[in-house]
């Protein structure tokens, strides 16, 4: 039986349960019948129907009675249609600006190119060793591969990493949840390193999470693409493991491998290591699922993990001396 005819149901048995028994079965025995019917739709003129059968059925008290439950019944029954219209509407609304989102995200994927996708946490500042050393990452980064550097378009890392790529003139694209201040404290506003038509603001995060696997996908072989996983809280892991995932269950939507690498600096993820090692132990993760992801501890063997990943010759690695060493830090 559908939820509204439940509904439905749950109404008549409320408001005529201070009735008599004769006119509480008077109720279900119609209200049934209406159901079976109908095909689950709620006949027309149901209240003008009903008062004549009250009329004939019933006679003093108990005719007052059912006219009145009935009369209560009418008004639940307005309320929850009412209602049901209301979110119908809302779910079109929903769904209409979700398929809007969809298309914009897409299409600033198409503009900007598929590329390097990072998450990472949005709580780290400009001058802190997480910030800088996101930043050293995404530039290497960019000049190694030459592709285009993506990231949720908020603070932390996702401002580090293509402000890093924007330094030696790497294209960007970002993916921006809208966010209140009720909602997030560290991330309502669009990383200031974006031009207008660099960047897409999402209501809906459906949208965004597509975009963003999007962005990482390797229509050609020759396409240089991957995911970076920074240091992060819950948002990031979310990112990371529908990934790991959609790559595990072959949903990508691409033919070809996509790199996926988690950079866990100063063991920021060796519970996540620590996790996967038991699962596999376990039984619950298999030794061959173990190549979906890549654990560095370094930007150093991220670049040199890309480099062999899409054999870059060793003249075209210009990252060795560039980079800092921030175990110092």
């Amino acid at each position: 039986m559908p939820q509204s005819i439940e509904s439905l149901g749950r109404i008549v048995a409320e408001e005529t349960q201070d009735c008599s028994e004769k006119i509480r079965q008077f109720a279900s025995n119609h209200f049934h019948e209406w159901v079976e019917q109908s095909d689950g739709d709620i006949p027309e003129r149901i209240c003008q129907d009903l008062r004549l059968r009250i009329r004939e059925t019933f006679t003093g008290h108990d005719r007052k009675q059912a006219v009145s439950a009935l009369h209560r019944i009418g008004n639940r029954v307005a309320a929850l249609a009412f209602s049901d219209m209301k979110r119908a509407q809302s779910d079109r609304q929903s769904l209409a600006l979700m398929y809007h989102e969809g298309r914009a995200v897409l299409d600033l994927v198409r503009r900007q190119g598929r590329g390097v996708v990072y998450f990472g946490t949005s709580r780290s500042e400009s001058g802190d060793t997480e910030y800088e050393r996101t930043r050293e990452l995404s530039r290497e980064m960019s000049l190694l591969l030459g592709s285009t550097t993506w990231s949720g378009a908020g603070p932390g890392d996702m401002d580090a990493a293509v402000r890093g790529a924007k330094e030696v003139g790497g294209r960007i694209g970002g993916i921006k949840i809208h966010l209140r201040s009720d909602q997030s404290e560290h991330e309502q506003a669009i990383s200031p390193a974006f031009a207008p038509d660099e960047v897409v603001e999402c209501k809906y995060f459906a949208p965004r999470k597509m975009g963003l696997v999007d962005a990482a996908m390797r229509e050609n072989e020759e396409d240089r693409t991957g995911v970076v996983i920074l240091p992060g809280g819950f948002g990031t892991l979310d990112e990371t493991f529908e990934f790991i995932v959609l790559k595990q269950l072959k949903k990508l939507g691409t033919k070809h491998t996509v790199p996926v690498v988690l950079m866990n600096y100063s063991g920021e993820y060796d519970g996540i290591e620590a996790f996967i090692a038991r699962a596999v132990e376990d039984g619950r993760i298999s030794q061959k699922e173990l190549t979906l992801l890549q654990i560095c501890r370094s930007n150093q063997e991220a670049l040199d993990y890309f480099a062999d990943f899409y054999g870059i010759p060793a003249e075209k690695r210009a990252y060795g001396e560039k980079l800092s060493d921030w175990s110092e830090e």
